[in-house]
């Protein structure tokens, strides 16, 4: 559950970052980048996606290993301590 929230906070600052560089980049140079993001979205919908869920994966994947998964499958609780 803790690596969903942290997720959900990743993307609310990702969004935050977007719009502050959207209004920098809107008062600067008067453009607009979500025009520019609507077109790739548009145009490149489907390697978006796939990035958009490849990310989620290894996102997830760095939370799990840092709460003490054990990907070598040796279980060193189970043999005693030490």
């Amino acid at each position: 559950m803790t690596a969903v929230v942290n997720l959900l906070v990743f993307a609310a600052l990702e969004i935050g970052s977007l719009g502050l560089l959207h209004s920098f980049l809107r008062h600067k140079f008067s453009l607009s980048p979500l025009y520019q993001l609507a077109f790739v979205l548009e145009t490149q919908v489907y390697p978006v996606q796939a990035n958009l869920f490849l990310e989620t994966i290894f996102l997830l994947q760095y939370q799990l290993e840092h709460l003490g998964a054990d990907f070598t499958f040796r279980f060193k609780w189970l043999h005693g301590k030490g």
